[in-house]
């Protein structure tokens, strides 16, 4: 907004009042390039606590949420709203996002972070931590799941699985989390040429950067922007639609 920078990612929960500028200022101004990874809800705590109820999990806990401005603790913030968790039911604790894990001062440690973040495959290496998860995975098909209705009351959020031993034997069973995405954006005045040349070898060299990190594998040009906050800047329509005939080629035989 202050033309300081012509591309940034954003967590695609953004809260258009936290940024202290208007929905109509910022859809004027800021434009949706693509999605580039899913950040997951990651909520880990001692796995001695056996009820599967979140309201008891985090009653009276001391809660990780990371920086007191970032992005995870205003998503955490939130569910925990959904869920009937009021300030006071815990206590909330701010810390750099390194410091954010398991110990004398953290209870349970709740990141929005990729599913590969150093920082989370060092606590599931502890045996005596786990995964909550929001429910059974095996409702979200039917649609029956706490997270299907989190996702009719917020379209930036969907249902994320996180299958059985993805750190090395933890966890034991499925986790059901909520995912969003980290997008990549721009100012609306940039050349649309270039960010069609962006947009293109992004898209044409994800292969090459799905092998740097694994967590950009969702890298696709056919992406519903339907659930993003922004709208397509120019040049992306200009890539995306690169292949679809002119109006008078379509049309070419009504004309005639």
């Amino acid at each position: 907004m202050e033309n300081k920078a012509d591309f940034a990612i954003i967590q695609n929960t953004l809260d258009y009042e936290d940024l202290g500028y208007s929905k109509d200022e910022l859809n004027k101004n800021i434009r949706t390039v693509l999605p580039l990874y899913t950040h997951n809800l990651f909520i880990i705590y001692k796995s001695k606590e056996s009820s599967q109820n979140i309201l008891d999990i985090f009653d009276g806990k001391r809660v990780g949420l990371g920086p007191k401005d970032g992005g995870t603790a205003w998503f955490v913030e939130e569910l925990l709203g959904y869920y009937g968790l009021k300030e006071g039911d815990y206590t909330p604790v701010y810390t750099k996002y390194t410091n954010n894990v398991i110990g004398k001062d953290i209870d349970i440690s709740c990141s929005v972070t990729s599913y590969n973040n150093p920082r989370i495959i060092s606590m599931m290496r502890n045996p005596e931590l786990t995964i909550f998860s929001l429910g059974n995975p095996e409702n979200i098909a039917i649609g029956g799941s706490s997270v299907n209705g989190i996702n009719l009351r917020n379209n930036t959020l969907f249902p994320f699985i996180i299958p059985k031993d993805t750190y090395i034997n933890t966890p034991k069973e499925p986790v059901l989390t909520i995912s969003t995405f980290g997008v990549l954006i721009c100012r609306a005045d940039l050349d649309e040429n270039m960010v069609y040349d962006i947009m293109e070898s992004i898209v044409n060299n994800k292969s090459l950067i799905i092998n740097e990190n694994p967590i950009f594998n969702i890298i696709h040009e056919e992406f519903n922007h339907s659930n993003l906050r922004f709208p397509l800047h120019d040049g992306v329509n200009m890539y995306l639609y690169r292949s679809k005939p002119s109006f008078l080629v379509k049309y070419a035989e009504v004309i005639a």
